[in-house]
């Protein structure tokens, strides 16, 4: 559970220090990195900031939702998708002037996960164009491939 932005100074430093330590973890609890830099505007007591960007975010989403309805299930993941990288932009660039971490920096330290992850899906993607006996000998390449491909 999230606790609340204080504006005293030891919260601060010490809400910063938690975030700096947690940010290894979000990724095994699939915590987006949006959580770190909300974290960050805490820590420096810009509470104001964090509930401005709360309801942009909510605004979003519930855009992205009444666009992407109509186009059923595949419409509402991509919805999700684009909202996402919205979010993450505006997350960015507000934290990234108070950290003097800028959007283009994340995105180039993100790059090579990111890269390697595309490489992973193309390959599994093109390991399902093959004719297989059955689907769980499919999974079972996929798997095996998506694995092989990480490490």
């Amino acid at each position: 559970m999230r606790e609340p932005c204080r504006g005293t100074t030891l919260y601060g430093e010490v809400a910063a220090v938690r975030a700096i330590l947690a940010a290894p973890l979000r990724g095994w609890v699939g915590l987006p990195p949006a959580c770190d830099q909300l974290e960050f505007a805490c820590g420096k007591g810009r509470s104001d900031l964090f509930l401005r960007l709360e309801i942009i975010k909510q605004v979003l989403v519930l855009g992205g939702i009444a666009v992407s309805w109509p186009f059923g299930v595949s419409g509402l993941i991509l919805g999700q998708i684009v909202v996402s990288f919205i979010c993450f932009y505006l997350n960015s660039y507000y934290t990234g002037q108070l950290i003097g971490y800028s959007f283009r920096y994340q995105v180039r330290d993100v790059g090579p996960y990111l890269g390697a992850a595309l490489a992973m899906g193309a390959l599994v993607y093109t390991l399902a164009l093959l004719p297989f006996p059955g689907a769980a000998g499919l999974l079972a390449a996929q798997v095996t491939l998506g694995s092989v491909t990480y490490f």
